[in-house]
């Protein structure tokens, strides 16, 4: 394959990355949507084509190499789809994120060959920060930010009371919330540090230190604004001036401003600093492809090893099908009405306002019984198969009012139910649930919800 004929294997690429997208398609648009709703991770929709242009800026490197198909991408590619049928499997978003970043990565390395890839290593690299992966370091970071402020606050001399994430000053008690914790400053710093230092860094070193400094410095830049609020919001009585500034950065648009402000300013003098220690890149001399490397390229076989590519990575989806299928067919309960004891009865039609939601249950009852003046009202949702957007737990599921009492729950199923007055539907104590489930035979009602006795007494205890 000569330079001239590079525009084939740029399609080749192009269609194998369209394809695998739609093979994974739910994978990718969870990830979007991950993008869309998270504004921590909102800078995903620019990877892409930052790398793009990365790669576009170091076409002159690759132009004289010819692509040649490697085996080991093949290997990679089955590890990669079995990690992410194990996400798949599990439900874990960030590993089946991540191993489809991976499997479009390892798409080029197998198509175009190890040369061609080292040349593109920090482009190809860069993808990775699509991925929306940090939020296990909220919480250490919101103590941090706490712990800073504090000491802040003692070096002040202004009286502190600290418990956890929660700081307690003369005027008020503050919470270092989720939103305090720098999360969203960190991970865009370092997306950015990242591309600054590679484009002005030669040593490995020298880029590591860059955007190791880059996230410590924002982190404590964080600290500093949460401890500054507080120090504002301290002196409002004694300064007027102070009490105008704290009462616009309390504001919603204000506390973004200020945050993103620092962020700015922060990275502009990062930015300056490191321009001190520029090196020269791209100093590599350039290789050329031989005249045997040449002869032996050929744009069918770019395109057959492309094809067996996509087409090894297509079966983990058919195998997660065939898996989820199975588990259904062995799940399939009958959703019948759970039966109860005298005095106990059940009416014959659902009474009352009261109905929980659970989004793509594969199962449902939902039924009312009385016994004097005295009614409950059951709900269970069962899951055979979960997924996203239909699972256990999801944000959207909705117990009404919070008018509940949970009876018992599994990775599968939960039953949930209330009793109430016939008349006012007034909410009673737990007890009249007590006796309820002591008067319904558990043993035949609901085990095949996977509900035993023992869990669905135990909340009452």
């Amino acid at each position: 394959m000569r330079p001239h004929r590079w525009p084939a294997a740029v399609l080749v690429i192009t269609l194998s990355w369209i394809v695998v997208l739609y093979i994974f398609r739910e994978t990718a648009a969870s990830l979007v949507m991950t993008w869309v709703h998270t504004a921590t991770f909102a800078h995903g929709f620019l990877i892409l084509p930052i790398s793009i242009g990365l790669i576009w800026n170091r076409r002159y490197r690759i132009l004289p190499l010819v692509p040649a198909p490697s085996l080991w991408g093949f290997a990679v590619l089955v590890i990669l789809e079995c990690g992410w049928l194990i996400g798949k499997m599990t439900g874990v978003l960030l590993i089946q994120h991540m191993a489809l970043v991976c499997i479009l990565q390892a798409l080029i390395w197998t198509a175009l060959g190890s040369q061609i890839t080292y040349a593109l290593l920090f482009p190809v690299a860069f993808l990775f920060f699509a991925v929306p992966a940090g939020e296990s370091l909220v919480a250490p970071l919101q103590d941090f930010t706490a712990l800073i402020a504090v000491e802040g606050l003692r070096l002040s001399r202004i009286p502190v009371f600290w418990e956890g994430r929660f700081i307690t000053t003369p005027s008020q008690v503050w919470e270092v919330a989720e939103a305090c914790s720098a999360i969203r400053y960190v991970i865009p710093a370092v997306v950015l540090a990242s591309l600054y230092s590679y484009l002005t860094y030669r040593r490995w070193t020298r880029r590591l230190i860059f955007v190791l400094s880059s996230a410590l410095l924002i982190v404590l830049a964080n600290g500093l604004r949460v401890y500054v609020i507080v120090v504002l919001t301290e002196m409002t009585g004694r300064f007027h001036f102070a009490g105008i500034v704290a009462g616009t950065i309390h504001r919603v648009w204000g506390h973004l401003f200020y945050g993103w402000a620092i962020f700015a300013i922060m990275m502009f003098f990062l930015f300056r600093l490191g321009s001190r220690w520029r090196e020269q890149t791209d100093r590599d001399p350039i290789r050329f492809a031989t005249l045997a490397e040449l002869n032996h390229s050929s744009a069918v076989r770019l395109v057959l090893v492309a094809a067996c590519g996509v087409a090894l990575v297509a079966l983990a989806p058919l195998a997660a099908d065939g898996l989820a299928g199975r588990a259904m067919v062995s799940a399939v309960i009958e959703a019948t009405i759970p039966t109860v004891d005298q005095p106990w009865t059940a009416l014959p039609n659902r009474s009352g306002d009261w109905l929980p939601h659970f989004k793509g249950a594969d199962a449902e009852v939902a039924q009312s019984y009385t016994a004097g003046n005295h009614d409950v009202h059951l709900y269970i949702a069962y899951y055979a198969r979960q997924k996203q957007g239909a699972e256990l737990v999801n944000e959207d599921n909705v117990l009404i009012d919070g008018t509940k009492v949970l009876l018992s729950g599994n990775p599968r199923a939960a039953a949930i139910a209330v009793a109430t007055d016939q008349d006012d539907f007034e909410i009673h104590p737990a007890h009249v649930l007590q006796d309820f489930l002591n008067h319904m035979p558990v043993a035949t009602s609901l085990s095949r919800f996977g509900i035993t006795r023992s869990s669905a007494t135990e909340q009452f205890q």
